[in-house]
Parts: C-alpha cells; sequence; structure tokens
C-alpha cells in the first residue's frame, strides 16, 4: 500500500524469529529512493501504538513486543516525503522491511560517489561538490560537458572550436590546458579516463548517455590520483533507471547536426539489465578549418546472482575526426576572428583517431564488508598533424584495481578502506616532418610505457552523533619510459615520479539542515609526456611534477526544502607551478618555484515557486607566483632573465559570475536562462593589460613585434527551451545569444603571440526526441 504518491518499497521475508510470548518483531532499514543510500536519524512510528524509534547510523530500526497482524509504519526525516508502509506481523518469524524516502528537492541534496567512492549524501562529503542530474543535462545540445558544467562555482568551462573539445579547468587549472584537459582527473563511472601522465581526452564521452555528472573541487580525496585540482565523474545511465527507448535528432548553425540514441531493460526478473546508446556528431564549426565528426557507442550489462553481489560488463568506443583551426594575434582575433591561423592551414592541422575500452566490474557485499574490483582493456589511435609534424601514436591501455571496505571495525563508529589503482599506456610512436600537411622524412620511431600504480587507505570515524572525520593516505608512481630506433636518437631514456598525499577532513553536521566541513590534504599532478620529452628519442626536459598543500574550509545550509547555500574557501601552498608556455602548439611549461593560490566559491540554489527555480554562483581566485624567473626575447633579440615574482597566473580569471532561471511556464513548456560573467585575463606572465611580444623565428632572424592586449571583461547569455507532448518533445538553444565577440580560450605565452581562440559567435539549433517504454 503506498499513499500520497510516493515511492515505498516493502520487502517481506522469513527470519529467525524472537519473540516474547505471542508478539513478533519487526526489523528495518530506511534508505533513499533514488541510491543505495542509508538514512540515519530517521522517525520511524507505529501508527497504531504510537510506538517510535529513530535510525541508526546504518539506517536501520527495530521494534519488539508488537501485536501480531497487519501494521502501518510511518517513516519522516527533513528533505524527504513522509512515506507510509503496512505489513503483516507473524508471531514467528521476524518481519523484515525496507522503506525508500524519495526526496522532496532532489536537487538540494544529491548522491555523489565521486570523493568517497561510495554512494553518499552530499551533505556527508567533506569537499567541494556540485552535480549536474539528467535534467541539467538534457537541457543543452549534450555537445560537451561545458553545457552542464559552466554554471558551477570554481569551475572555468569552454568549447574550444564549439564542438565537445572542452577546456576545463577547476581552481585554475585550465591555465596550460591546450587540447586536453590537465589538472582533473576525469572518470567515466568511477574509472579514470585521465591517463597516468594527467592526460584527459574527452572523446568516448556521450552526456546523451550520462545520468549525472558529479564535480569535487581541490584534492579532496585520497582515494583518487591525478587530481590536485579536482575530479569530473560522469555517471553513466542503466537499464535500471532508463528502461524503454529514446531517440534525438538536432540541427543547428554552422552545420552542426547530432543524432542519438539508447535503450535500456531489465533481465532475468530484475536482477539483471541491459543498456546500450549511440551517437553521431558533426560540425562545420564557426571558424574555417575546424570541421569535426564524431561517434560513439556504449553498451552495458549488469547482473546480480544474489542480494550481495553484482557483475557489470561495459564497453565503450569513439572515433573522432577533426580540423584544428589554431589560435589567433591580437590583430587577426580583431579583424578576421572566424579565420583559421595561417600555419594550421599549411600544416593541415587536425587529430583523428579511435578510442575504446572494455572491462568488468565485480562486487561483493557481506554484512558490513565490501569489496569491489574492476579490470579494463583499452586502446587508441592517433593521428595528429601539427606545425612541426605529424604525430602517430598506435597505443594500449591496461586498468585494473580493487577497494576493500568495512562499515565496521572492531564494533566501532568507524569504517575503512583499503585500495590499489594501475593504469599503464603503452604502444608505437612515431614522427614525421609535416611538409605543407603531408608526411615528409620520417625523424623518429619509437615507443614509449607510462606504467602508474596507486595505494590508498582512508578510516572515516563516527566521533559523535554529528561529526565525523577521515583520514587518508595515498601514494603514486607514475614511470616513462622511452625508446627509439632512429639513428641518431637517445636510444633509451627513463624517469619516475613518486609522491605520498595525506589528507584530513571533518564534517560538523549540528543539524539536519546544517552541514560544515574543514579538510586539509595533499595533491600531484606529473607533467605530460609530451611534456617531458618531444618524441621518443629526444632528450628528457627538466619539467618536473606540481605538488600542493591545500588547506580548505566549507558549509551548506538547506533552508525550509527550498534553499540551498554553500560556500567553500581555501588557501593552497603550490610548489613548482606549471606556468604554460606553448610552442608550434605543444605545451612546454615551466616550473615555478613557489605560488599561492587563494580562493573562494560561492553558490546557491532556489527552488522559488513550483514553476520557478533560480541558481547563482560567485567565484574569486588568485594564483599569485611568490618565486618565478624566466628568460625572455628583447626587442634587440637578447635573452634576459626576468623576475615574475609576484605576478598572477596567465589564462585565468580572478573574477566570475554565474547566473540561471529555469522556468516551467506550463506543465509541458520549460525555459532556462542562463548569464556567466567573467572579469579580466591575462595572456602572458607580465600582466600587461597591454603591450608587444617579441618573437624570432629563428636564432640571428630578425626580431618581430606583436601587439597583445589582456582579454577584457565579458558576458554571455544561453537560452535552452523545450516542449514535451506525451513521450516525444521538442526542444531549442541559443549559444551566445546576443552575439558577444570574445576569447572563448586563452593560450597562454604563445610563442609567436597568439594568444586567444576565438569563442563562438550566436548560434542556435533545434531538435525533437521520441520515447517509448
Amino acid at each position: 500500500m503506498i499513499r500520497n504518491g510516493l515511492l515505498v518499497t516493502v520487502l517481506m521475508f522469513a527470519g529467525a524469529a524472537d519473540l516474547a510470548g505471542q508478539a513478533g518483531v519487526i526489523r528495518g532499514r530506511v534508505v533513499r529512493a533514488d541510491g543505495p543510500v542509508a538514512l540515519s536519524d530517521a522517525e520511524v512510528v507505529l501508527t497504531g501504538s504510537g510506538a517510535a524509534t529513530r535510525t541508526d547510523a546504518l539506517g536501520q530500526f527495530q521494534f519488539r513486543e508488537v501485536v501480531p497482524g497487519q501494521v502501518e509504519i510511518a517513516v519522516r526525516r527533513p528533505g524527504f516525503a513522509t512515506a507510509l508502509a503496512v505489513v503483516r506481523v507473524d508471531p514467528f518469524v521476524a518481519t523484515e522491511v525496507q522503506i525508500l524516502l524519495e526526496p522532496i528537492a532532489a536537487r538540494l541534496d544529491p548522491v555523489v560517489t565521486s570523493a568517497t567512492r561510495d554512494a553518499r549524501s552530499l551533505a556527508d562529503v567533506a569537499a567541494a561538490v556540485s552535480v549536474a542530474d539528467s535534467s541539467a543535462i538534457n537541457r543543452g545540445a549534450t555537445v560537451g560537458l561545458h553545457e552542464p558544467l559552466r554554471m558551477m562555482p570554481g569551475v572555468q568551462v569552454a568549447s574550444r572550436y564549439g564542438t565537445d573539445d572542452v577546456n576545463i579547468g577547476i581552481r585554475g587549472s585550465a591555465a596550460r590546458a591546450r587540447q586536453a584537459v590537465r589538472g582533473v582527473a576525469v572518470l567515466m563511472d568511477g574509472v579514470p579516463v585521465t591517463e597516468p601522465d594527467g592526460v584527459g581526452r574527452l572523446d568516448m564521452i556521450e552526456l546523451a548517455a550520462a545520468r549525472q555528472v558529479e564535480v569535487v573541487r581541490g584534492p579532496a580525496s585520497a582515494l583518487h590520483a591525478g587530481s590536485p585540482g579536482g575530479v569530473v565523474n560522469i555517471v553513466s545511465r542503466t537499464g535500471r533507471d532508463s528502461p524503454g527507448l529514446n531517440v534525438r535528432a538536432q540541427r543547428g548553425a554552422f552545420g552542426f547536426y547530432k543524432y542519438d540514441g539508447r535503450a535500456g531493460a531489465l533481465l532475468a526478473g530484475g536482477r539483471g539489465s541491459a543498456f546500450g546508446s549511440g551517437s553521431y556528431t558533426s560540425v562545420e564549426g564557426y571558424r574555417a578549418h575546424s570541421d569535426a565528426t564524431v561517434v560513439r557507442g556504449q553498451v552495458a550489462l549488469d547482473y546480480s546472482p544474489d542480494a550481495t553481489t553484482r557483475l557489470t560488463f561495459e564497453t565503450v568506443a569513439s572515433r573522432l575526426d577533426s580540423r584544428l583551426p589554431g589560435s589567433l594575434s591580437q590583430a587577426d582575433f580583431d579583424t578576421t576572428p572566424r579565420a583559421a591561423a595561417l600555419v594550421a592551414t599549411t600544416a593541415g592541422t587536425g587529430r583523428g583517431g579511435t578510442r575504446y575500452r572494455v572491462g568488468s566490474r565485480v562486487e561483493k557485499r557481506t554484512g558490513t564488508a565490501a569489496a569491489d574490483m574492476y579490470f579494463f582493456y583499452g586502446g587508441r589511435t592517433l593521428d595528429f598533424p601539427i606545425p612541426s609534424q605529424i604525430v602517430d601514436l598506435n597505443l594500449h591501455r591496461l586498468q585494473g584495481g580493487g577497494r576493500f571496505h568495512s562499515a565496521r571495525v572492531a564494533a566501532l563508529p568507524l569504517s575503512a578502506s583499503l585500495g590499489f589503482d594501475y593504469d599503464e599506456v603503452f604502444g608505437t610512436d612515431q614522427r614525421w616532418a609535416n611538409v605543407a600537411g603531408s608526411r615528409g622524412a620520417l625523424s623518429d620511431d619509437g615507443r614509449f610505457e607510462l606504467p602508474g600504480i596507486g595505494t590508498f587507505a582512508q578510516a572515516v570515524w563516527q566521533t559523535s552523533a554529528a561529526i565525523t572525520t577521515t583520514a587518508g593516505l595515498r601514494y603514486d608512481r607514475v614511470t616513462y619510459r622511452f625508446a627509439s630506433e632512429t639513428p641518431g636518437r637517445t636510444p633509451r631514456g627513463q624517469i619516475s615520479f613518486a609522491q605520498t598525499s595525506p589528507r584530513m577532513a571533518a564534517v560538523w553536521r549540528p543539524d539536519l539542515a546544517t552541514s560544515l566541513y574543514a579538510s586539509v590534504g595533499r595533491g600531484i599532478e606529473v607533467p605530460a609526456i609530451g611534456e617531458l620529452s618531444a618524441s621518443p628519442g629526444a632528450p628528457i626536459r627538466s619539467v618536473r611534477p606540481k605538488s600542493l598543500w591545500n588547506y580548505e574550509v566549507g558549509a551548506r545550509r538547506a533552508a525550509g526544502n527550498r534553499l540551498l547555500v554553500e560556500g567553500a574557501a581555501f588557501l593552497a601552498h603550490v610548489r613548482g607551478e606549471f606556468v604554460p608556455a606553448t610552442v608550434n602548439g605543444v605545451s612546454i611549461p615551466e616550473n615555478a618555484s613557489r605560488s599561492r593560490n587563494t580562493g573562494v566559491e560561492l553558490g546557491i540554489t532556489a527552488l522559488a515557486t513550483r514553476s520557478l527555480d533560480l541558481g547563482a554562483s560567485y567565484t574569486f581566485l588568485d594564483m599569485r607566483l611568490q618565486e618565478y624567473r624566466t628568460v625572455m626575447l628583447t626587442a634587440d633579440g637578447a635573452r634576459v632573465e626576468v623576475d615574475f615574482s609576484g605576478k598572477r597566473m596567465p589564462a585565468v580569471p580572478r573574477h566570475r559570475i554565474t547566473g540561471e532561471a529555469r522556468i516551467r511556464a506550463h506543465h509541458r513548456l520549460s525555459v532556462d536562462a542562463q548569464v556567466e560573467w567573467q572579469g579580466l585575463v591575462y595572456v602572458e606572465t607580465s600582466n600587461a593589460r597591454q603591450g608587444v611580444w617579441y618573437v624570432q623565428a629563428a636564432p640571428g632572424a630578425a626580431v618581430q613585434q606583436v601587439p597583445f592586449r589582456a582579454v577584457a571583461p565579458r558576458t554571455l547569455a544561453h537560452v535552452n527551451a523545450s516542449f514535451r507532448a506525451g513521450s516525444g518533445a521538442l526542444f531549442g538553444r541559443v549559444e551566445n545569444l546576443f552575439g558577444t565577440r570574445h576569447a572563448g580560450n586563452v593560450v597562454a605565452n604563445e610563442l609567436s603571440g597568439r594568444f586567444y581562440d576565438p569563442g563562438s559567435p550566436a548560434s542556435a539549433s533545434i531538435g525533437f526526441s521520441l520515447g517509448a517504454r
């Protein structure tokens, strides 16, 4: 029996009787309806007798001396709708019941897994976390991660060319990201997409097949490697949460079109499920030489042979073919922003290749203990023409790991996790001279191996009913091995980096609506393999890892199930900060001796009325180089050492504000309006608002003077709308509604003075979807 439309699942089965005379016993557990998370401190009442109790830390409750017969149970907890369940109590066996509580406003307290590797309420996580649920994902065109992430505090994100090639920055990590995500661990269902050297490509990620995107800001967890900036975890749909069929088609400006579909179903009487998705996306691009096509496919199967075991099989693959227009000088940005850089068209710059991975997981629960293991095999090919050479990679990847977790240690209010991760990329790496976009002489024929291993341990102590403390430790080691068969090249090279990263945190919940946390932790970011060596037989450069200590406090407060206010403040002391520099399209950063990052992140979500949701965020980030000297070219061709101590990191805005209004004008019609503003952005390390950049094509050549200026503050507005009718929907979007000319990304300290990637002008798209169950 279910009342008031609330979701209640009642499971009854026989157990050993625990009787007093002819009385019965009820044992139960209360969990969230939107995820397998136990709910503590829920009030449980037998409505007939008035007997009451509360759930413990595991969500469990028990009533003894219950009169046999039909009994009604009421469960209440702030933030959730009251649930009523009816069970029949037998005097000879214990009655077992599980009750699911439906969140009243799920966006205020979603279930997240990124920071802890366990499903957990956001209010119980000692980190700055933001979540984009399926409704936020589906409001956009599902082209790239910039759509659901750009409204989040602490996140700087933009599509480079209006495609899925997205630059993601968390707390300044995007400063040197040229053609990939850096300083952020990108995960897909908890398994790293980011490779051991910290490079993350997004080719395999299909947003239309995602149920949720979770963003953890800062080195918040001892359980993930390569994440000083944070973690982005894409949680895929399954046949359990997305049964039936759905297809979508979209067309838009600049030759954009996308077709995607998905299907899900329960199997074996609900003990298993299957899910599959596929998509085709093509765009001509708003700039010359920026067309791209990507095809993706994904299949997932899961099966539970019993209540304590779950087996999962997953495979995902993608094929990308794109051309890259390159960045522009200030003069070209001002006059011909939609043109490609001359060097890009001459060299035929682009990126093409395939990616895939296939693997399985095993999860086992026994009492308060749990274990899960995963193994994946994958690979990728890459055809990558850049101005100086053409890169051809054929790589393989092995990933595996395990985690062992106990919810109770020695009958204490203590849980513990131990685990390991292994990740290795290896394969061939060939380089040809780029002769007007065609392969010239073979310049290097080699291979590389990139194994990474990490071990971690973490303990969580329920210090009191309101306070939880966490202590964790992670050890990571990454090794780079190079080999070349080309005469005159270095035949062998190897270097390793290792670090132990501790973390401590505490969460205080003075009441059910308030959560405060404090944390201190260490993070490491290693250089990309291409930043260490130009090719397999080239010398190893002197660049070294970046490490930091992060000190952070934060708070969340929910008011009346209608309002969530959250904030975080942090201070990071950094050694070896990567100061960006780009030469011929390749990132070649330098290490600063010391730097300091300070920041404040604020966010608010308000369910203002039944038809209006509001959201806003503010980010302050000051990335300050405390000790950094480098050599610069002067007007007369001399190279002199310059002290940039005290300067701010280029390519990172100091202030950023976002706002969003979601209007449901009718039960079928919804409109979403977004505004994002960011402050001044410097394009080079001297922090000049305008100036001259000196360029010398070769030693002894004439010095050219290239004018530049900092990127001015700008405001962008976007609108999404949808109209639903039955199982179908019509939807549309407008990006950059007012056509603001802006630099979407900054290529800081680019050797030839081409600092600017023009952002998209106004563009619109429309589409439709059809579904069936």
